[in-house]
């Protein structure tokens, strides 16, 4: 009978040594073989009626080593749902087992013990969140902002026409592009604020030409741009730029016809009502952006501040032989701090949850995929459509999605209780320009 036995080899790493003998494994070795029999096609041998001792000649070492191995698998899974250790990913085998492999012999039936190494998951005292000093960052939805979107959506929605010559920064242009020395010209839409000293071209007609590398003619966003969609080495070629056509947008009107067009079903009917619900859209949005920042230093104070132990060595190892190609040395290396932070943050929102009772039940899931739906569809009431419970049922049995689906609540729940733990909020009364800013400066 098989015997399983755990002993401690390091710092929150264990062995598991399983020895199996040959009771263990010579029943389903046999049962093996002649399964192989009933099947092989040997030449001299009617199918089905190929003798066990040629096929033992033929595939019984092969075979002998996988029903031990199988065995083995088998015992230390069993352990593992009995004993329920918390670990960090399998089990590794030792190296030692690749010494115990070259040792089976099928002649000599044996009892023969593998190893393996595990990874314990610490246990943590999770960092004090109110002693934690918590900076709220909150952008205000100013007239000027309201202006521009306001501005922006008439521009969308308005009527273009094509015009003679250049009368503002903002008119749009059409261009014909033509690498120099070459005749296969490409066009792309444009704005004149897209060039470089565009104010000069203020008057400028159609076929208005500009020789040159795309840094030198246009600003870097659309130089960028263009040089990824012509090609490696675009950068460092000169192109012949060519206006085709000049257009300005005359700006739409904020009636209720293009209201309803703009938002289905919300009853917005003037461009007052639109402009109340601009703003709540837009300070909505900000908002979701302060609970960001927020989430990102409590994240921050957490991993800083909670001492979480790993098993190093261990999942450097573990990290070397993950995935279809191993990694090498200095990849791993490269790659483990990055690794271990990740780690650390699942042990001490394990524990939160743990500790908060926090779970995620199916209703939610469901729930969470709708709303997404909701949200695709731009806010529209979807109503109680058939298509819908369709959808949803769809994304449930779509298990990738099932997972990036309960791993979201599950982190949503984890903040908003980590929130709630947090005393002394700093609260910052910010421009949209110093937000940006100041999450750019803390990404670095």
């Amino acid at each position: 009978m098989a015997t399983v036995t755990r002993s401690n080899s390091g710092l929150l790493t264990d062995i598991i040594a399983v020895q199996v003998d040959k009771n263990d494994y010579l029943p389903a070795f046999e049962k093996a073989l002649k399964q192989y029999g009933k099947q092989a096609n040997i030449s001299g041998f009617r199918k089905g009626m190929v003798p066990v001792q040629v096929v033992k000649k033929m595939y019984g070492k092969s075979v002998f080593t996988d029903e031990i191995l199988r065995t083995v698998e088998t015992e230390i899974n069993k352990f593992l749902e009995q004993e329920k250790p918390e670990i960090f990913g399998q089990p590794l085998a030792t190296e030692e087992n690749n010494n115990v492999v070259t040792t089976l012999d099928i002649n000599n039936p044996s009892d023969y013990t593998f190893t393996f190494e595990i990874g314990l998951r610490p246990e943590v005292k999770v960092a004090d969140l109110s002693a934690a000093n918590i900076t709220r960052r909150n952008v205000s939805v100013t007239d000027e902002m309201l202006s521009e979107q306001i501005a922006y959506v008439k521009k969308q929605y308005g009527n273009k026409k094509d015009i003679d010559a250049v009368t503002s920064v903002d008119n749009g242009v059409e261009l014909s592009i033509v690498e120099q020395g070459t005749e296969e010209a490409k066009t792309q839409a444009a704005e004149v604020k897209d060039f470089k000293n565009a104010e000069s071209l203020i008057g400028k007609k159609a076929e208005e030409t500009f020789t040159g590398k795309f840094a030198d003619i246009f600003e870097a966003k659309l130089a960028d741009f263009l040089t990824t969609q012509f090609g490696e080495g675009a950068e460092d070629k000169t192109y012949v730029v060519s206006i085709k056509s000049i257009n300005e947008v005359e700006d739409a009107e904020l009636n209720e016809e293009l209201l309803e067009k703009i938002l289905p079903g919300k009853e917005i009917k003037t461009a007052e009502a639109f402009s109340e619900f601009l703003k709540s859209d837009i300070e909505t949005y900000w908002s979701g952006q302060t609970k960001n920042q927020v989430n990102d230093e409590i994240y921050h104070f957490l991993l800083d501040n909670t001492t979480v132990d790993l098993p190093e060595a261990f999942l450097k190892r573990w990290l070397k032989n993950a995935g279809e190609n191993p990694r090498t040395d200095a990849e791993v290396e490269a790659e483990y701090p990055a690794f271990a932070n990740s780690l650390r943050w699942n042990v001490i929102t394990d524990e939160i949850a743990k500790e908060a009772k926090l779970e995620v039940t199916p209703e939610e899931v469901e729930e969470f995929t709708k709303n997404q739906l909701l949200a695709y569809m731009g806010g529209a009431q979807l109503g109680e459509a058939d298509w819908i419970d369709e959808y949803v049922k769809r994304q449930l049995q779509d298990r990738k999605y099932l997972e990036q689906a309960y791993q979201q609540i599950y982190t949503n729940k984890v903040f908003e209780n980590a929130t709630g733990k947090v005393v002394n909020y700093n609260d910052e009364y910010v421009t949209v320009e110093e937000f940006t800013a100041k999450q750019h400066h803390h990404a670095h």
